[in-house]
């Protein structure tokens, strides 16, 4: 008879565990798969513009969804999946629905910033201004908590306008970690100052951060050329310079794609630099299926996207700039 209470305890006790490890897993953890991978001449469309590319761009995405015990046994064996810490994906203090409409946001200032530097580069003088940097959340773990608040404006850093958030990242990360600046703050009908001392970006991105998340307030931009980006429900701005290059290759006749399928990824800000994205070996794995031969990744992701493509036969390309990917295809005709 102690025999089978034994047994029993011993089922409830580990039958405790499994659930708990689960709610615990579940809780704090995001489950990062192989997103869609989309032929960008079908959500780019120029005025104008050419769509016969013998090659094609491609946009490539990660899928996230809440982690649980069994998925997370499934991943150790499947290696196209990661489950990650869910303060990596969601910043502290958001719930998923809040994270994912901001992040439709960014999307959303990422096309307006891709129109902008395509242009550009081609030459053609485009006009780009917004009302203010609006806060939209403050880390806790920020020099700014308790000083900004969410709904604030911020006009200045430094004593240099800012009209658009990507102005405001340009001019925080001309700082170092551990520095002070100036920012200037709409508050209601007043204009505050306050002096902040930046931090590591959260993010692992290069550079100074100052621990928040914003938007453009009110976007003014004004295109000589009707530029139209219907990305669907995709969010976040790592789309940035795929979306710069489907953009050029529709305005010029030569055919940037050498004939080629090139998936790429990174964000872009309004000086043409290409930014470091999360999820790199998911987007390598998506683009690979899609037979994409080659893959653009931002220089910072480049190892870790180099691992994944030496093992599926994918080439990858580093790029900084939006001129060193124009480089890269412009070599592509002479390679074939």
């Amino acid at each position: 008879m102690l025999k089978n209470y034994r047994k029993i305890f011993a089922v409830f006790l580990l039958t405790a565990v499994v659930l708990l490890l689960n709610t615990y897993i579940v809780r704090n953890y995001i489950l990062m798969m192989p997103g869609i991978t989309s032929d960008l001449s079908s959500i780019v469309d120029v005025e104008g513009g050419m769509k016969d590319a013998r090659g094609s761009f491609m946009l490539t995405t990660v899928s996230t969804k809440p982690a649980n015990l069994p998925l997370a046994i499934y991943a150790i064996a499947n290696k196209s999946l990661d489950v990650i810490p869910r303060s990596v994906f969601i910043p502290e203090g958001w719930d998923m629905d809040e994270y994912l409409e901001y992040m439709k946001k960014w999307m959303q200032e990422s096309q307006v910033i891709a129109k902008v530097v395509a242009l550009e580069k081609l030459g053609i003088k485009t006009k780009i201004r917004g009302e203010g940097v609006k806060v939209i959340k403050v880390l806790k773990t920020s020099n700014a908590y308790n000083k900004i608040k969410p709904g604030d404006i911020i006009l200045e850093v430094d004593g240099k306008a800012v009209t658009v958030a990507d102005e405001l990242v340009r001019e925080v990360k001309r700082h170092k970690v551990g520095e002070e600046l100036i920012l200037k703050v709409k508050r209601d009908e007043k204009i505050l100052k306050f002096k902040v001392e930046t931090i590591k970006d959260v993010h692992g991105g290069k550079g100074a951060a100052i621990g928040i998340y914003v938007t453009t307030v009110n976007w003014k931009p004004s295109f000589p050329v009707s530029i139209k980006i219907d990305a669907g429900q995709i969010g976040g701005p790592s789309a940035g310079l795929m979306f710069v290059l489907e953009i050029i290759n529709q305005m010029t006749p030569s055919d940037l794609t050498g004939g080629r399928t090139i998936a790429g990824t990174g964000t872009i800000n309004l000086e043409g630099y290409v930014g470091e994205i999360g999820g790199v070996r998911q987007k390598v794995i998506t683009a690979h299926s899609k037979g994409a031969e080659y893959f653009l990744v931002p220089r910072g992701n480049f190892e870790t996207a180099t691992k994944t493509g030496e093992k599926l036969g994918i080439k990858i390309i580093p790029v900084t700039s939006i001129d060193d990917a124009l480089d890269f295809l412009r070599t592509l005709d002479s390679n074939r």
